[in-house]
């Protein structure tokens, strides 16, 4: 941009004159050089000054204006003027107008406090801002975005994460906006349980040992609770690492055992696990083994199946200790298919039908072995 020039013409008894060198657009906050030349007569002070609320003065010819006053800020320019008092006594003065760059402004608000990971939310109000670049203070990369924005915490540290906006005006003007500790993110414990068994008989067999292997991170343990649940019913909360639970009832067939540990921050991880309940029920008459042999187990199947004649129809369907059927037989002829069977504790359970048409079913366990 050439310089303007501005010369006062003659004033009276005295030839005077004034120029002001053109001001050159700069950012808000960036001085902006300011020159004046008098180039006629003896002089007995100079001043710079301002129109508007930036008012200021001094006796050099060389000035700097910082920051515009409110009313120029809102016009988008300012004027500064340069005043002579000659000798004589007589005032003369000239001025030019230079225009403002609008360093960008603005705050971010947002949901910024949450359990790891943590899903956080920014909204920003922003002003003269033509580019957003937001970093989230996690060691991610920056990223060029909107007003609003969001990012995923995945690790909860002592101290909170920083966040920081860089917004750039469309003449190149630049500011950082920060603030500090603004997201904090909790630790989530991750639970955890084993079951010393999934597959109780009752009243046979109905303790079962659930043995707390929870995840608890950083936490102490006095600053969680764990919350025991069957088929969604409180159990009791605890802070003990071993339960032991006597099934005496049913419900019969899948109940699901549950864990929940909640932090004092509020953070809670769930863990889920299936055991399967079976009541004996009443007997059918039939003699089921409580233990087959892999290599000698032809007397007991024998006995079974000679009992199993007498019926219509029936069925037989064994369960592993995870509630997985392994087998079922419709025929008296494949009983030997259970001396098959890998080593271990089953649940075998019988249906019959009799010649009546009575559908009637047995339960028990049952231990194949070498």
């Amino acid at each position: 941009m050439s310089p303007l020039v501005i010369v006062l013409g003659t004033m009276p008894c005295m030839a005077t004159c004034i120029s002001i060198e053109s001001v050159i657009s700069r950012c808000e906050g960036i001085p902006f050089p300011l020159k004046a030349t008098v180039s006629c007569g003896q002089t007995l002070s100079q001043t710079w000054y301002t129109f508007g609320d930036g008012f200021f003065s001094t006796l050099s010819d060389t000035q700097t204006i910082y920051y515009p006053g409110h009313n120029e800020r809102v016009k988008g320019s300012f004027k500064v003027g340069f005043k002579v008092k000659f000798t004589g006594g007589a005032e003369d003065s000239s001025s030019v107008t230079g225009k403002i760059n609008f360093t960008p402004t603005g705050d971010i608000t947002g949901t910024t406090k949450g359990c790891e990971p943590f899903a956080a939310s920014f909204t920003g109000k922003f002003w003269d801002a033509d580019s957003i670049i937001w970093n989230f203070g996690d060691g991610s990369p920056s990223i060029k975005g909107s007003e609003r924005s969001g990012h995923v915490y995945y690790i909860a540290r002592a101290t909170p994460y920083d966040v920081y906006v860089r917004l750039v005006s469309i003449a190149g003007c630049d500011t950082v906006l920060e603030k500090p500790g603004f997201v904090q993110v909790n630790i989530s414990p991750n639970a955890n349980f084993e079951m010393s068994t999934h597959q109780v008989v009752y009243p046979s067999s109905p303790v079962v040992t659930v043995q707390n292997k929870s995840d608890l991170k950083a936490l102490p343990l006095d600053s969680v609770t764990f919350k025991w649940y069957r088929n969604g019913i409180l159990l009791g909360a605890t802070k003990m690492s071993t339960i032991s639970y006597a099934f005496t009832t049913g419900p019969n067939g899948k109940n699901t055992i549950s864990l929940e540990v909640v932090t004092a921050s509020g953070c809670e991880s769930r863990h889920d696990d299936n055991l399967w309940v079976y009541g004996a029920g009443p007997s059918t008459g039939i003699t089921i083994p409580s233990v087959i042999g892999r290599k000698n187990s032809s007397d007991a199947i024998g006995v079974m199946r000679e009992q199993l004649q007498k019926y219509h129809e029936y069925r037989i369907e064994i369960y592993n200790l995870l509630g997985q059927k392994m087998l079922q037989l419709n025929d008296a002829e494949a009983l030997n298919r259970l001396s098959q069977l890998p080593p271990g504790n089953y649940l075998i359970q019988l249906w019959l039908l009799d010649d009546e048409g009575m559908n009637n079913q047995q339960r028990a366990k049952i231990l194949v072995t070498e």
